[in-house]
Parts: C-alpha cells; sequence; structure tokens
C-alpha cells in the first residue's frame, strides 16, 4: 500500500514537471465577459505600445512556464501565457493573461492608449486586478473601473 501511494505520488509530480512549458488549451469562455469588447484572439494583435508596456507573453495555446520548474530549453518560454484581449472603446484596450511560477495566478489589466510627447502613443494602465479564480479576477477588475 505504501509502496503504491509513493509511486502514485512519484509519477503524478513527473507529469507535473513535464507541463512546465507545456501547452495548456485555453477555454473560449476564459475571458472577462463583462467588460470585454472587440475581442482580440492573438497577442500579436495588441495594440504595439500595449505589447511593450506588458512584455513578451506567450500565444494563446503556446508555449510558456506554467510552473517553476523548468527543463532544458524552456527557459526561452516566458511565465506569461496570453488569454485574450478586447478593445474597449475610447483607445482603451483589456489584456487577460496568465502568470506562472511557484504561484500561478490571472492578471486583467485594462490600458489606456495616450499620445506621447513628440509622437507616437504610450500605454497607461488605468486599472488591473490579479489572483484567483479569474471570474474573481474579472469581478474585482469590473469593480475598479469608473462607470460610464
Amino acid at each position: 500500500m505504501r509502496w503504491t501511494l509513493l509511486s502514485a505520488a512519484a509519477l503524478a509530480s513527473l507529469a507535473l514537471a513535464g507541463e512546465a512549458s507545456a501547452v495548456m488549451p485555453v477555454k473560449q469562455q476564459a475571458t472577462c465577459p463583462q467588460i470585454l469588447r472587440q475581442p482580440v484572439n492573438r497577442y500579436a494583435d495588441v495594440p504595439a505600445p500595449i505589447r511593450a508596456k506588458l512584455g513578451r507573453m506567450a500565444e494563446r495555446n503556446g508555449r510558456w512556464n506554467v510552473g517553476d520548474s523548468i527543463g532544458p530549453g524552456d527557459e526561452r518560454n516566458p511565465f506569461e501565457h496570453f488569454i485574450a484581449a478586447g478593445h474597449m472603446g475610447r483607445d482603451r484596450w483589456l489584456v487577460v493573461y496568465e502568470r506562472g511560477g511557484i504561484a500561478h495566478y490571472w492578471i486583467a489589466t485594462v490600458l489606456q492608449l495616450t499620445p506621447k510627447p513628440g509622437g507616437g502613443r504610450t500605454a497607461v494602465e488605468v486599472a488591473s486586478a490579479n489572483g484567483a479564480p479569474l471570474d474573481k479576477v474579472c469581478r474585482d477588475l469590473a469593480a475598479k473601473l469608473p462607470r460610464r
């Protein structure tokens, strides 16, 4: 009996280690539906100033570091994983993503594109929420946004 429990635990830990840079499928409903409009399905399609502010992120269903245990070659994979984004109007964008590591959690952030002195635009954070589960993060973010 003891050997069976140890074997099961060892197999489970190996399985989790193998998922450290897994390709995790994203559910379509895994977004903040109460505030997401005009969805964007790829991180590459999010405006460049927002990508510059948030940094490198794995595309939806791309390879990323889910946990804090990474294997050879996995160090090139980001710890952030894009889930969804959407244009909310008035140069505001919502981006939802998850962060791997020892403490896995979700982040939902609203950024405003504003003119930059000398031309171009920059991204300024309007509101952000993080934690788990994702639906709570979405509710927390919606509560932080000013009513229009």
